[in-house]
Parts: C-alpha cells; structure tokens; sequence
C-alpha cells in the first residue's frame, strides 16, 4: 500500500472524523486504558465539527491510500504548534506518521518558522520516534 500526503479538503471531514476516533480507540488502546480513551473521545466527532476545527486557519495535510481514503492526518497551527497526529489502525506502524510529520515541517519552513516539536501523547512517541533513531524533542527521520 502506497500513501500520499496532500492538503485536507472539505470532502475529507467524515474520513478524517474516522481516523481520528479509531485511532484513539484502537491505536493508543496499547497505552492508554479504556476509561481514558473514552474521557479522551467519548463519541465520533461529526464532520461539520472536524470542518469547523479544519478551518480555523491551521494547515490540516492528510494521508491517503491509492483509492484515496484517509488514513492519517496531522495540523500546523498559526504558532508552529503541531497539534494533532493520528493514523488509523491499517496506517499505523507503515511510516506513515514520519512522512506527515516531514511534510508538515516542510511547510512550516515554508511560513517562516518552525514546526512545534511537541509531542502530546505516548501513542504519538511510539508512531513519531518509534524506529527512527529521535527523541520526544525532535522529528523522526526516515
């Protein structure tokens, strides 16, 4: 299976809903327990909420499959914040993570600055550093 990484589209907000609950419910099953995943999200999020979220002015990129499904999506906010990576169960462990994680430093270069290097959760540690030779203070490398 093969991954391209573009630029979110308006189309992509039920995917990208979908993606972002069951990675939080079966991806980081392996470190968080049930209670936490469910206070963490307790439902799906609709795709006008993810639209709303999506456009609020960071740059939301995506990950999609040769049949061009999501499967994994990360966001650059304003201030260089990444503030989310999630890859669905099938894209999980395939690089996929690193590669959305270049593309986004790539564009925050782009904008003049840096992208923000933070790392929020044990699941994003395994996915972004897991392999590749980084700490939870930089960006993987392929």
């Amino acid at each position: 299976m093969t991954f391209t990484i573009r630029r979110y589209e308006a189309a992509d907000a039920g995917a990208v809903a979908d993606v972002f609950f069951r990675s939080v419910r079966e991806v980081a099953a392996s470190d968080y327990d049930e209670a936490q995943r469910m206070a963490w999200m307790p439902e799906l999020r609709s795709a006008g909420q993810i639209h709303g979220w999506a456009g609020d002015g960071r740059l939301v990129l995506v990950a999609v499959d040769d049949g061009d499904r999501v499967v994994a999506f990360t966001d650059l906010e304003a201030d260089g914040h990444v503030g989310h990576l999630f890859c669905a169960p099938e894209a999980a462990g395939r690089r996929v993570a690193a590669r959305l994680c270049d593309a986004v430093e790539a564009a925050a270069r782009a904008q003049g600055g840096s992208s923000g290097r933070a790392i929020p959760c044990s699941s994003a540690r395994t996915w972004w550093c897991g392999g590749c030779g980084s700490t939870t203070t930089g960006w993987p490398r392929s």
